[in-house]
């Protein structure tokens, strides 16, 4: 007959615990009971806290917001560097009002927008140029003899040099800098556009239209320079679309000034505007505009010039397997 203790060890872990809570109600212990195998008990898991926005941690909290500082350059705290007076660049650069800086970015948003309103307003010149004389055709056929299809050649022709001297101002300006572009171009507008006031035949019209629309498109190209030297990346959507009021606005104006001038002064009247609005131009940028091309572009282009012309510098043979390491 088996003993007790043997039933005992032959009990389940559910029977040794339903002893136990026997055991413990009853008042007595035994060995075999303080054995007994206890419920196993499953790891706590700590949940994570709860991720919150900026909105809803405000909410939760309730306190105030922490400021988001804006991305655009006017709210970060720059100061711009002026450049001493003998080293700043470009043509007659004392006579400019506004100082040449070490990073055109730096200058203030307000001083910014009014250089871009020069630009632009300097950008309209080339495009008014090609628009002003067409309400004066028929009274140049008739002055000079000669027919209607003649006289729009000195339209035709002022176009063509609009697209073709662009080529060349854009490279000039990376080495000779923007300013020095605009007073030169702007110098030959106002030169050429008088000389076309007192053209004594059709032939010297078109010649000196030619050069003059060649001179004022200057700017269709080094303008959109100017924006990217004043202006981030991230900030010239709103510059540019100021800039390009100038050329769009330049062909509307243009007949309607035009049509007054000529119906009240003649044709060469037309001639005469355009030669002091490209002086008033030259004026504007001669005190108002700094050199804003950056100082490592210029250097580096430079730099590059000069040793594509350094002819007398010896050439060293490398091999493609040294070239390639």
């Amino acid at each position: 007959m088996p003993k007790e203790s043997d039933k005992t060890e032959e009990l389940s872990p559910a029977a040794h615990v339903s002893e136990h809570r026997r055991s413990s109600s009853g008042g007595s212990t035994t060995d075999t009971v303080n054995e007994s195998v206890h419920e196993p008990t499953s790891p706590t898991i700590e949940s994570p806290s709860p991720v919150h926005t900026p909105d809803e941690k405000g909410d939760h909290d309730g306190g105030p917001l922490d400021p988001v500082r804006s991305t655009t350059s006017s709210m970060r705290p720059r100061k711009a560097t002026p450049v001493p007076k003998e080293d700043r660049r470009g043509l007659l650069p004392w006579l400019s009002l506004t100082p040449e800086v070490d990073k055109p970015t730096y200058y203030n948003n307000a001083l910014k927008w009014v250089l871009t309103s020069f630009v632009a307003i300097a950008a309209s010149a080339a495009p008014m140029g090609s628009a002003i004389l067409y309400p004066s055709l028929e009274e140049i056929s008739a002055e000079f003899h000669v027919s209607a299809t003649i006289v729009n050649l000195n339209i035709a022709v002022y176009l063509i040099s609009m697209s073709i001297f662009p080529l060349w101002w854009s490279s000039f300006s990376e080495t000779l800098g923007r300013r020095s572009i605009y007073l030169v171009s702007f110098a030959l507008n106002a030169i050429f556009t008088a000389a076309s006031g007192v053209s004594q035949n059709i032939a010297q019209l078109i010649v000196f239209r030619a050069f003059a629309g060649g001179a004022a498109a200057s700017v269709q190209a080094v303008g959109a320079g100017t924006i990217a030297d004043l202006w981030e990346s991230r900030e010239r959507g709103r510059a540019m679309s100021v800039f390009y009021l100038g050329p769009l606005t330049g062909p509307l104006l243009a007949p309607i000034i035009g049509g007054a001038l000529t119906s009240s002064f003649g044709w060469r009247s037309t001639m005469y505007f355009l030669a002091v609005y490209g002086a008033v131009i030259f004026g504007l940028v001669l005190f108002g505009v700094p050199e804003t091309l950056p100082r490592s572009h210029q250097e580096q282009k430079k730099a590059a010039a000069a040793t594509l012309g350094d002819t007398s510098a010896p050439l060293s043979r490398t091999s493609t397997r040294r070239s390639v390491r």
